[in-house]
């Protein structure tokens, strides 16, 4: 598969690789060239591969609040906040954002090779607390 911005990834002579069944960009230049380019002045990442999971309905926050590490009780509407998804060992079984468009509807954006294992957490930590909401893999 392949995002809408892979001819431009092609055209900048990136180095493209399998991911999750992606056609991705690796690199254009050097890992240290592109390092220091992040660290000096910008980056882009192609997200359109990864995962988008939504949290809807009463239960929406309460959900995501117990299943992600980051705590967003206080999280405002329109933001983004970094987290990791566990497990109920306490192991990260990955990283993640957060999106909280309000208090009933949240987007959680996963990494395309873990979109499965993802929604299935997410899915259980509904169910084992009970929460009204849904989990829709998108």
């Amino acid at each position: 598969m392949r995002t809408p911005l892979y001819e431009e990834h092609v055209k900048l002579k990136a180095t493209i690789v399998d991911f999750a069944g992606w056609d991705m960009p690796v690199y254009y230049t050097t890992p240290m060239q592109e390092h220091l380019a992040c660290r000096e002045k910008a980056a882009l990442f192609d997200i359109c591969h990864m995962g988008e999971i939504f949290v809807k309905g009463k239960d929406a926050e309460a959900l995501v609040q117990m299943a992600v590490t980051k705590d967003i009780s206080d999280m405002p509407e329109g933001k983004i906040h970094l987290g990791c998804l566990c497990n109920e060992n306490g192991g990260v079984i990955d990283d993640l954002t957060v999106y909280k468009f309000n208090p009933e509807k949240f987007l959680i954006v996963v990494n395309a090779s873990n979109i499965g294992n993802d929604f299935k957490q997410l899915l259980s930590v509904k169910e084992k607390y009970n929460f009204n909401a849904d989990v829709e893999n998108e």
